[in-house]
């Protein structure tokens, strides 16, 4: 079985997220999560993903650094 491109785990509301981005656990520094997803107006097509990870990076060196995983996928109709 092939791991999750995406996953975050939440125990209950007063836990902390754990994120996972291709099966690896973000446990760095979390800034800011979003996801959105659009669903196709049809089955034919397929729909719209738009994905962004920041967080920070404590051992990038001298200062933290802010790093960003973003990933989009436009809908079919946007290919022409």
């Amino acid at each position: 079985m092939a791991k999750p491109l995406f996953e975050i785990r939440v125990d209950d509301m007063d836990s902390v997220p754990v994120v996972y981005y291709n099966g690896e656990k973000i446990d760095k520094g979390r800034v800011h999560v979003s996801y959105e997803w659009e669903s196709a107006e049809d089955d034919k097509n397929f729909g719209k993903h738009h994905m962004t990870i920041k967080y920070m990076d404590k051992d990038a060196g001298k200062y933290p650094v802010i790093r960003t995983i973003e990933n989009e996928r436009l809908c079919h109709e946007a290919m022409g």
